[in-house]
């Protein structure tokens, strides 16, 4: 099968509306290949009825468009957790907005979630500027410690005072 023969090289796939007889109604027919290096899926209105299993089948997923389907269970949203690098997810007319605190939900389960239904909660990149921001404050933490042997000190001592060297 074409997915297959791809497995692993693909960044983004989008089927909107791609089978408008079959309903697909589960991820998990998707089992058949891994795709690691996926890291956009848009799968609007291909009558999925939830996204259980997703992280299985694209674990480095960042960006999930899922607008249009049967989706109902805030199970689904709990779903989402697996998915360690996901910054953007839309549910967009699925039954399950009707939750009116379904972006809370997603936040609980995923704080690190940039946008949710197309609705921007936290600037793009937030999270790698958090970890910089960290790494900084680390650093500094070290200040001027000094760090390794005698020898290597004297070496770059040497180093310093030589312009030769």
């Amino acid at each position: 099968m074409f997915l297959r023969k791809l497995e692993g090289s693909l960044t983004r796939i989008s089927m909107n509306g791609s089978f408008p007889k079959l309903n697909l109604e589960e991820i998990s027919v998707f089992k058949f290949c891994k795709l690691t290096f996926l890291d956009d899926l848009s799968l609007r209105n291909v009558g999925l009825l939830h996204i259980k299993g997703i992280a299985e089948c694209f674990p480095n997923l960042s960006i999930l468009d899922v607008a249009n389907n049967k989706i109902f269970s805030v199970d689904d949203i709990e779903e989402l957790h697996k998915l360690d690098e996901l910054t953007e997810v839309s549910f967009k007319e699925n039954p399950v907005c009707v939750h009116k605190h379904l972006t809370d939900m997603v936040q609980d389960v995923v704080p690190n979630i940039e946008v949710v239904n197309h609705t921007t909660l936290k600037e793009a990149g937030h999270r790698y500027k958090e970890e910089l921001a960290n790494l900084r404050h680390q650093i500094a933490k070290i200040g001027n410690t000094q760090v390794g042997s005698s020898a290597g000190d004297r070496i770059i001592a040497d180093a310093e005072a030589d312009p030769d060297f």
